[in-house]
């Protein structure tokens, strides 16, 4: 009877230790869900590049030309590197060596 009891008391201990462990996983769970896609609450404006360069305006590494956040090669508005032309080549404007 007293093998029983303590059997008993054992298969207690072990599904409160589970259930207690299911619980820590789940309130985890919920908890990071939560703050996944937090705010701060304080409006970011994004106004440029990676690089500093402010949106519409030219990078000082030519022919850079920062359009919404994102570098992008752009020597008819920007130019190119001494020594270099901005020439319509393979379907695009792009510097060459100037010749």
């Amino acid at each position: 009877m007293l093998d029983k009891i303590k059997k008993a008391l054992d298969q207690i201990r072990v599904e409160r230790v589970v259930a207690v462990f299911v619980f820590i996983v789940i309130v985890g769970f919920f908890i990071s869900f939560n703050f996944q896609n937090q705010t701060t609450g304080f409006a970011v404006k994004n106004d440029g590049c990676e690089d500093g360069t402010k949106d519409k305006e030219c990078s000082i590494e030519k022919p850079l030309y920062c359009d919404s956040g994102k570098l992008i090669e752009d020597c008819e508005a920007c130019g190119c590197v001494l020594g270099q032309s901005c020439e319509y080549t393979e379907n695009k404007m792009q510097c060459i060596i100037a010749e």
